[in-house]
């Protein structure tokens, strides 16, 4: 019998082959979540519109829709084995939710930015709490927050992320509601890439690790719509010691909080309380209640001095309650 010498051309393998090489295609890796109109939200949280890095004004959107569904990177928002052939779209429909363009909820006009949602590999995406009646009435407060996953099925979610808003976590608790994700497997937290479009070009240099250090600021979220981004995983090494995630942060209140290794202890922090069985949902309202104690109690070095007690009142905090040690591990 003779060896092979070269592989049949794909079209030329037997179906079953064909459809299981299709079946291994990896799915790319998507930040899907809601946001308001870009123009919105630049009257709503700055007096002046920013401008374009080429100098344009921000164009004024058309009142289509209250909040709508971002797909990030924009170069996958439809996957690409959907583009080949009908064999491999009739191996990769059956794994989408194929939304509706538009859909109207609680008097709200949701937008799918994408045509597709994968419930097993997308990360759905909490920005912010935006308020009930459309973003165009005012920044929501309080509990007053649209659902984060509004027109999706939480049941079927896997995949969850937050934008780092430490003063906002009251909003961003109530947008993501964790208690109702039963299938719940991965929380991350999404850190903001460099902003391309301040007025002022930002320093370009090297630092030791080999990454881009940048003189300039971290993306605002509507900006999320208005540009291509990537998706990157940190590194432990990274976050703790790239300028860009330390100290050349400037959309955070206070020094202590600028650095983001603060916003995962705040985050895990302010997760372990709410997830309790006894205390679903309750944490956040109290750490906005009792902000700059609880700070202290987080954020502070006491490796020279006792451990400081919980400063919320929940059921296990306090004198008598748990340590640092058991919330963060």
């Amino acid at each position: 019998m003779e060896p092979i010498t070269e592989f049949p051309l794909f079209r030329y393998l037997p179906p079953e082959i064909r459809i299981k090489i299709w079946k291994l295609v990896p799915q790319p890796t998507r930040v899907i979540g809601l946001l308001p109109q870009v123009c919105t939200w630049y009257r709503q949280y700055f007096q002046e519109m920013a401008p374009r890095s080429d100098g344009q004004e921000v164009s004024p959107d058309n009142n289509l829709y209250d909040y709508r569904y971002v797909v990030q990177p924009k170069r996958c928002n439809i996957s690409p084995p959907l583009h080949v052939n009908r064999e491999a779209r009739a191996v990769w429909l059956p794994r989408f939710f194929r939304p509706p363009r538009r859909v109207q909820i609680s008097d709200l006009t949701i937008e799918f930015g994408t045509p597709f949602i994968s419930y097993e590999t997308d990360i759905f995406t909490v920005f912010d709490g935006w308020p009930l009646d459309g973003l165009q009435n005012g920044i929501a407060t309080g509990s007053s927050v649209v659902d984060g996953f509004i027109g999706l099925e939480r049941s079927r979610i896997r995949n969850i992320a937050v934008c780092e808003y430490p003063r906002l976590i009251e909003r961003v608790s109530n947008a993501i509601s964790i208690n109702t994700l039963p299938n719940l497997e991965v929380f991350t937290i999404l850190s903001m890439g460099p902003c391309i479009f301040s007025p002022f070009k930002p320093k370009l240099s090297r630092d030791g690790l080999g990454l881009i250090a940048l003189g300039g600021y971290e993306m605002l979220v509507a900006d999320v719509q208005r540009t291509s981004c990537e998706i990157h995983d940190l590194s432990k090494d990274v976050v703790h010691t790239h300028s860009f995630f330390n100290h050349a942060r400037l959309f955070h209140p206070g020094s202590s909080l600028y650095p983001l290794y603060g916003h995962q202890i705040h985050l895990r922090s302010w997760l372990w309380h709410d997830m309790q069985e006894k205390h679903l949902n309750q944490a956040a309202g109290q750490i906005v209640g009792s902000w700059w104690s609880w700070m202290g109690y987080m954020l502070d070095n006491e490796e020279e001095g006792e451990e400081k007690t919980c400063p919320l009142t929940l059921d296990g905090c306090g004198d008598e309650g748990h340590t640092k040690k058991e919330m963060r591990e």
